[in-house]
């Protein structure tokens, strides 16, 4: 019943823009595109909640839609105003336990906390944060590397500098505080800077177990995979990361070649969570007997660590240090 839906999900989405504005057609062409949009990412992210049978994938979407309504000056209520009428044009093409799951999450629940929390705990993950805001790359530099210089260890920098700091921006444009374009340049100038310790990381001893690292699908966020790529290569792995957007076969085709003993795959967001099991049934179909052990995580799991147990993957890990701690441990190291 869902692949039905999904082939035919434009139209279904020109029905519930028109239940929503019944005078759309007399609005202009960018509200109409950008409505379009919102609401093809709110049927999406449902789908993919129904298909894994996770309200919470759910319920973490509209909660996140009604905050960047309220930034923008909307009613968080439309959140809930939309999720009841995607809701309503889906329950005819699902089954009774769907439309159960469905009936079951109230959407006046969909919260909006005023005040918001920072991920930003500590005073240099704050200057480096002002740096980056202040679109000032020399000086964010020069921060990492008189930490680096003075003692901290690349591990610390990453975990307690880089990554909370990446956090906090993806934060401060999911508000309105920042544009799109400051939050690409805050990544941009993370991972330049991380590339000044690629000489100290891939200098580091081999012990001769290998490892593949990808972003699942059309997944375009990379760096928090790159960071847990540098912690297994600097630990003594031979890494070969293959970046953002990479489609299952690929990755499977590159396995077949390069033999890796661990496989570790990133999903940020919950609508390429098809995509991760479409790669892990392909990955021991076509490597029987040799397949490697399969780490998985990323941010489409932090609502919900209850879902990691859906995949049948080996193991499981929230950030970079916990991911080497269980890779270690898989490849009997």
């Amino acid at each position: 019943m869902l692949g039905t839906i999904e082939k035919n999900q434009d139209a279904l989405i020109q029905q519930i823009l028109a239940d929503m504005v019944p005078d759309y057609l007399d609005r202009s062409t960018r509200y109409i595109e950008k409505s379009l949009r919102d609401i093809r990412y709110s049927l999406l992210f449902t789908l993919e909640g129904l298909k894994h049978e996770k309200p919470s994938i759910i319920k973490a979407y509209f909660s996140w839609l009604a905050v960047a309504l309220h930034h923008a000056g909307i009613d968080k209520a439309v959140a809930g105003q939309l999720y009841v009428l995607i809701q309503t044009r889906l329950a005819p093409h699902l089954s009774l336990e769907q439309r159960t799951l469905l009936d079951a999450i109230d959407p006046n629940t969909f919260s909006v906390d005023e005040n918001g929390v920072s991920y930003v705990t500590k005073p240099d993950t704050a200057t480096y944060l002002r740096y980056v805001l202040n679109k000032d790359r020399h000086a964010a530099r020069a921060h990492i590397l008189k930490l680096r210089e003075t003692g901290s260890s690349l591990k610390d920098i990453y975990l307690d500098i880089l990554q909370p700091s990446l956090y906090e921006v993806g934060r401060l444009w999911q508000t309105g505080t920042i544009h799109v374009a400051d939050e690409h340049l805050a990544t941009v100038i993370t991972q330049s800077i991380m590339a000044n310790f690629y000489e100290e990381i891939f200098a580091s001893p081999k012990h001769g177990k290998k490892l593949l690292s990808t972003a699942i699908g059309t997944e375009l966020h990379e760096i928090g995979i790159r960071m847990v790529t540098d912690f297994f290569e600097l630990d003594g792995f031979q890494t070969h990361y293959l970046g953002a957007n990479m489609p299952p076969d690929e990755i499977v085709r590159f396995a077949e070649s390069f033999q890796p003993d661990l496989v570790c795959l990133s999903v940020t967001l919950p609508l390429h969570l098809s995509a991760l099991q479409e790669t892990l049934d392909k990955l021991r179909e076509r490597l029987p007997g040799g397949a490697p052990k399969i780490l998985i995580g990323g941010q489409a799991f932090s609502g919900d660590e209850s879902l990691y147990n859906r995949f049948g993957a080996d193991g499981h890990a929230r950030n970079a240090a916990s991911a080497l701690e269980v890779g270690r441990h898989l490849v009997g190291l």
